[in-house]
């Protein structure tokens, strides 16, 4: 998971560096960052950690203003990984989430809430909380399978894969859930090969992972394109 942000000097980029990915393990319930991971931010030529002190950082993940970062993290080796927030200058991180079980892919929502998958009973589970950690968290997915977010929609819709059909722990499809639990549907009917990592660029399209490359869903087009926009 990549994320972007500027700066008076240009774009600087913050991403996940780890000696080991599997990318499908989360399907299963496994862990996709096996040996750990660290965050880092490349702004130009010259690079650093975004949190030099913990064990593992992954899943970064800025706000809409660009100024603070969200990323699952854990402070010591052997600690189920947490939701952390911290300045996309760097600081001190702050513990989000209060459960004692592994929560990745966390993600802002425009009302002060985050989204993030929640591993329970050896699977994971989408959940909403409070940013300042109020209230109690909010479960969106119930049915069989694992379940990891992916991307915010314009719309306020969270967009997160899941497998196909779902409990099968098979391929991964697409799929959209409203902030409040309802509305769960595959992006589109047409399933067949296997479909990740879904994300929306700025026109609209919804982006995504395919064993053909890049494919990209546009509003007018009820079938997959191929990843080249104008």
């Amino acid at each position: 998971m990549n994320a972007k942000t500027g700066t008076p000097d240009g774009t600087v980029l913050m991403f996940t560096r780890a000696p080991s990915f599997s990318a499908q393990a989360w399907i299963r319930g496994g862990e996709r960052f096996p040996q750990g991971g660290s965050i880092v931010v490349k702004n130009g030529n010259d690079s650093r950690l975004l949190v030099a002190d913990f064990a593992a950082a992954v899943d970064p993940s800025l706000n809409f203003e660009g100024t603070s970062v969200l990323f699952a993290g854990k402070a010591k080796l052997g600690d189920p990984w947490h939701v952390y927030e911290v300045s996309a200058s760097g600081g001190a991180p702050r513990r989000v989430t209060s459960v004692e079980e592994d929560c990745i892919r966390p993600m802002y929502l425009p009302d002060g809430r985050i989204v993030y998958a929640r591993k329970t009973g050896g699977r994971f589970v989408l959940e909403v909380a409070a940013l300042d950690g109020s209230g109690k968290p909010l479960r969106l997915t119930y049915a069989p399978g694992n379940f990891l977010p992916t991307a915010v929609l314009h719309d306020g819709r969270v967009l997160f894969e899941s497998s196909f059909p779902l409990g099968s722990a098979r391929q991964p499809e697409i799929y959209t859930v409203y902030p409040d639990g309802s509305g769960v549907e595959a992006y589109r009917c047409d399933h067949g090969h296997a479909r990740s990592n879904g994300t929306q660029a700025a026109s609209g399209d919804i982006l995504f992972a395919s064993r053909r490359g890049l494919g990209r869903f546009t509003s007018p087009l009820a079938h997959e394109g191929n990843g080249e926009c104008s």
